[in-house]
């Protein structure tokens, strides 16, 4: 099947996890799957949760081929109840397994089945299941009224809880679950600089009732406007705009800080009953807050900054390299911020940046839309708008800047600040400093689709109709 280019193997059995055969049991199976070569993703449902084993957790949690999505059918939250369906578990076992499950594999996704209604089930073990459900936060509950089945032991019981009450406590369940979704609902708009996301973002936000959060680490300085093509008020179009101009370029912001601001904003926005949409290019920006990063809270060194900051970009590079291998093949070389901090972390910490920013539990049900655009129409773009940039007065703008603040200042390493400034030096013409600024956000362009083409939740869109389909499925 995976070699006529299936994308999907999905185990199906009543009790799938409890599968033996020989010395092969249900982990063993999902290894052996996972080794076939192929780009592919096993699923397996149902599962019992007596034995949904460490081992499985394990297995699951180091193979990437192995579904997030977790179907543990609970079946009710009342000891009672659980005891007379001989589920062979209680309330607080199953409550230790999730925390176990999400312990070890960020980001998993968890969904239930649950009866209601069962024989004898009071209104009180009723509520008991409910406050379960709320406590857990399923990502979908799929629940069902209790009817007798032939041939099983429940059979053999009285049907005494009324049609008319089992309805209403199915609904009651369902309820739960939609509050829970809509409560949590995240739409982030992503896409390479240039590609025309932050119009599509303001369009798709005046259709949805939302706000928009900037996902954007160069528009988070104060000042520093044309040359990081700050969205205008005018471009806002009355749509409420966060985390733009919220420092100065001298300050220090790292992405603990921006995780936590952005968390913040979202939640608020969401409680006031309007959706929250998170867009920007800043790959690390969006993990952070779509896979709840656990960022190391290690505050800024300003001897240790000032040292890392008289080296270049391939000089940290070079460093970081040596000291976390795997931060390094992700991050973006040329950028100094990001390469300072890394370092930082690395030194202060005595540990690799990367052991340290591990994903937590997902505090929104996101989802995250690609601006899908042609090569050839980017590079137009970019063209275009440099050339914008330089008749809005970017020379004077750098030159502003320059009198107040130091040039070795991170915030003044990006795209179209170090060329103007390397410009002002007298170090190249002007001609060639518009060449350089098209250049280097060709380059990083590039950078940024790399970074979003490994992330395979992401749903990619051509047009603004397309984007509008999938928000109307995703928030109803």
């Amino acid at each position: 099947m995976v070699k006529n280019g299936g994308r999907e193997i999905t185990l199906l059995g009543q009790n799938v996890n409890s599968y033996r055969s020989g010395k092969t049991d249900f982990p063993k199976l999902l290894e052996k799957i996972s080794r076939l070569e192929g780009n592919f993703e096993t699923k397996f449902m149902t599962s019992h949760p007596k034995d949904f084993s460490d081992e499985l957790i394990k297995t699951i949690a180091q193979n990437e081929k192995i579904s997030r999505e977790i179907h543990l059918p609970v079946q009710s939250g009342n000891n009672q109840i659980l005891k007379k369906m001989n589920r062979g578990y209680i309330v607080g076992q199953y409550k230790n397994l999730i925390k176990k499950i999400r312990k070890n594999i960020p980001g998993v996704k968890i969904s239930t089945d649950i009866i209601v209604g069962f024989p004898t089930e009071t209104k009180r073990q009723f509520q008991n299941t409910v406050k379960l459900a709320g406590e857990i936060g399923f990502f979908q509950i799929y629940a069902a009224a209790y009817s007798p089945r032939p041939g099983a032991a429940a059979a053999k019981m009285k049907d005494d809880v009324p049609a008319g009450e089992k309805k209403r406590r199915k609904k009651i369940i369902l309820d739960l679950l939609s509050a829970h979704k809509a409560n949590k609902k995240l739409i982030v708009i992503l896409g390479p600089t240039a590609s025309g996301k932050s119009s599509l973002a303001v369009r798709l936000a005046k259709k949805f009732n939302g706000e928009i959060v900037s996902a954007d680490s160069r528009q988070i300085y104060k000042g520093m406007d044309i040359g990081s093509a700050k969205i205008t008020p005018k471009e806002m179009a009355g749509i409420p705009h966060h985390l733009i101009d919220i420092v100065r370029p001298d300050q220090d912001f790292t992405l603990a800080q921006y995780k936590r601001r952005a968390v913040k904003i979202i939640k608020d926005i969401q409680r006031r009953g309007r959706i929250p949409f998170l867009v920007g290019g800043t790959g690390l920006y969006i993990q952070a807050v779509v896979d709840n990063l656990k960022i190391p809270s290690v505050e800024p060194d300003k001897k240790l900054r000032q040292k890392l900051e008289k080296k270049t970009n391939q000089e940290l590079f070079n460093q970081l390299q040596k000291l976390d291998p795997s931060t390094a093949q992700k991050i973006d070389q040329n950028n100094q911020r990001r390469l300072v901090r890394a370092l930082e972390v690395c030194l202060l910490t005595k540990k690799p940046f990367s052991e340290q920013r591990k994903k937590g539990r997902p505090m929104f049900d996101a989802l995250q839309i690609g601006l899908k655009v042609g090569l050839d129409e980017i590079k137009k773009g970019i063209t275009g708008r440099t050339e914008k940039m330089f008749e809005a007065g970017l020379v004077k703008e750098v030159g502003k800047l320059l009198e107040r603040y130091s040039a070795n200042l991170p915030a003044m390493s990006g795209i179209g600040y170090k060329e103007i400034i390397f410009y002002l030096d007298k170090k190249t013409t002007l001609e060639k400093t518009r060449e350089l600024i098209s250049l280097h956000t060709l380059q990083y362009a590039r950078r940024q689709m790399t970074w979003f083409k490994r992330d395979k939740r992401i749903h990619w869109v051509k047009n603004y109709s397309q984007a509008v389909k999938l928000l109307s499925q995703h928030l109803h």
